[in-house]
């Protein structure tokens, strides 16, 4: 239950820090996820060209190369803008922490929350919390691409067995 706490408070701070940000940077991922699929297809697609063969697309074997070139410019593209958008979450993330910290901050007295054998406790657990809300936030945007992509490649596996039922 910890796991789904910690999955829950990450999503609202990121959620309530950089809303569109985060957005952008998740579809970025999906699709950044999916090209493994579409490498797939784009290799069988040459393999069926080049034995003359009817391709899924339709196209020759430079029409499918062209394809992948224009893919892969497209791919390279999407990734920049996801690191891009992915530093602005940054951040985002930690102007939005840094911010809720010293309005918490503010209202307590420090005094007695800090003595000599724990001076600087508050803020190297703030550090702390910044860090690990960061890899959280990646993992949590990975496993949302990664379910994604095996979704789609479940489906892709399955549907021509569905169609041979009917």
């Amino acid at each position: 239950m910890k796991v789904f706490r910690a999955i829950k408070f990450t999503l609202k701070t990121i959620w309530k820090a950089a809303k569109p940000t985060f957005l952008v940077c998740l579809i970025a991922q999906v699709f950044i996820a999916l090209s493994s699929i579409i490498n797939t297809i784009t290799f069988k697609e040459i393999i069926d060209s080049a034995n003359n063969q009817e391709t899924l697309l339709g196209l020759s074997i430079f029409g499918v190369i062209f394809f992948r070139l224009v893919y892969e410019l497209v791919r390279k593209i999407v990734e920049g803008v996801s690191y891009y958008f992915w530093s602005l979450l940054d951040i985002s993330q930690a102007i939005y922490m840094h911010r809720a910290y010293v309005d918490k901050i503010s209202t307590l007295d420090i005094s007695s929350f800090e003595h000599p054998t724990s001076v600087g406790l508050m803020k190297r657990a703030f550090d702390r919390l910044q860090f690990q809300l960061k890899l959280y936030l990646k993992s949590i945007i990975d496993l949302i691409s990664s379910a994604i992509e095996l979704s789609v490649t479940i489906v892709i596996f399955f549907l021509p067995l569905l169609f041979l039922r009917w």
